[in-house]
């Protein structure tokens, strides 16, 4: 449960709802990113995720779609 609080997984538009609806009105103004490397997920846990787009990719899509959404 408390995870599922403290994290989002999805489209830019997940992520911004995220943060508009949940996170901020919590009181929270600051947040650690992560992203996930599809072949470090491949080759550490063996998981391969067919849609999962490239490392560069999901934090070109952040700084352009969710970052100015929530500035």
């Amino acid at each position: 449960d408390v995870a599922d609080r403290l994290t989002v997984a999805g489209t830019p538009e997940d992520w911004i709802q995220w943060l508009t609806d949940s996170y901020a009105p919590a009181g929270l103004n600051h947040a650690l990113v992560s992203f996930t490397d599809p072949f470090t997920l491949e080759s550490w846990a063996g998981t391969r995720i067919d849609d999962l787009r490239s490392l560069s990719e999901q934090v070109r899509l952040f700084g352009e779609k969710v970052l100015p959404a929530v500035a």
